[in-house]
């Protein structure tokens, strides 16, 4: 009796011990991290530039950086994990676009198209239709594991109904290119951007209202073309902004068929999110600002002392518990609850 019970406790620790070792459980709080003007300033573990913050829910998130960085939290940004990437023969990452479907798919692209179903830990090629062509993509976003959209080479877009396996160019825009994506809805969304060099810019934004079928740019509208758009965020189908290069932060109130300018903002603005009407963020150089009044004013609510230099703060996101996310230079992680 006395072996049979110490063989069961014997089990109970093996197991015990392999849970341990297939869920690293993160003990870190809040309290863990130095705090900023309410800001949490997070560990990384990395010293590489941080160009993309995104979240599935308020647990799980992913952060990727130059040189191939790929992080992830299942925390809520407590506790990251570096995650190997794909890497062709000069050692250059092959992915730098992701989406997060749900906590084990991930499709994710550069010049190729990738997906993982573990939640990152391998990231796979897809063999595609060869629609490719060398061209790196820009956005991406997706319905659900079958149906998605693809903005390439700032001038083209891909569909997929199939998870990638074959794509479809439906919509070219060679006349005012555009990078990025923002579906407000699962029929609305955005497509923004626009081309600048030295001495001249143009914005350019094109919307869908059929769930990426069919594209129009939005064109008789000068407050638009006046300068390429860095930045834009819809809290709804109706309300939106966007700030400009030419750091003008710009108002809609009908789907972004006409567009009011409200202010200028003193930085160069490169992300933008907001939590509710009134409650906005962006981020430009070294700082976050904060608007309560939907635009109208803006305050620092942060400016980092970290590092040296020209540390800029790139980009900014949020979870569905109203949680905010900023990445930049130097691995730097904030939070603000």
């Amino acid at each position: 009796m006395k072996y049979k019970n110490l063989l069961i406790l014997l089990v109970i620790v093996c197991f015990a011990c392999d849970k341990s070792d297939d869920e690293d459980v993160c003990t870190k709080t809040n309290s863990d991290f130095a705090s900023v003007s309410g800001w949490l300033q997070l560990e990384s573990s990395t010293l590489s530039n941080l160009n993309i913050v995104t979240f599935l829910n308020d647990d799980i998130g992913l952060v990727y950086g130059s040189f191939g960085t790929l992080l992830k939290t299942n925390s809520g940004g407590l506790c990251w994990e570096e995650l190997d990437v794909l890497r062709n023969e000069y050692n250059y990452s092959l992915l730098s676009e992701f989406y997060i479907l749900n906590e084990n798919e991930i499709f994710a692209s550069r010049i190729g198209f990738y997906k993982t179903t573990n939640g990152g830990k391998t990231f796979k090629e897809i063999e595609t239709n060869d629609v490719w062509g060398g061209s790196i993509t820009f956005d991406m976003h997706f319905f659900n594991e079958n149906r998605g959209i693809i903005c390439k080479s700032g001038i083209n877009l891909y569909k997929t109904e199939d998870g990638g396996l074959t794509w479809v160019n439906i919509y070219s825009y060679q006349y005012g290119p555009a990078q990025r994506l923002q579906f407000v809805t699962n029929t609305v969304g955005y497509l923004y951007g626009g081309s600048g060099r030295e001495g001249f810019t143009s914005g350019s934004l094109h919307k869908t209202i059929d769930g990426g079928d069919t594209w129009f740019k939005i064109e008789s509208e000068p407050n638009i073309t006046r300068a390429s758009i860095r930045t834009m965020y819809f809290i709804n189908e109706n309300l939106g902004y966007f700030v400009n290069s030419l750091r003008e932060f710009y108002v809609t109130e009908n789907g972004g068929l006409t567009w009011t300018l409200r202010t200028t903002i003193e930085d160069t603005i490169l992300d933008m999110v907001f939590v509710d009407e009134s409650l906005g963020y962006v981020v430009g150089g070294r700082s976050v600002y904060k608007t309560e009044d939907g635009g109208v004013s803006w305050t620092e609510d942060y400016k980092s002392t970290i590092g040296e230099g020209d540390l800029v703060l790139i980009s900014i996101t949020k979870t569905p518990n109203g949680s905010i996310f900023v990445v930049g230079d130097d691995g730097i992680i904030l939070k603000k609850e």
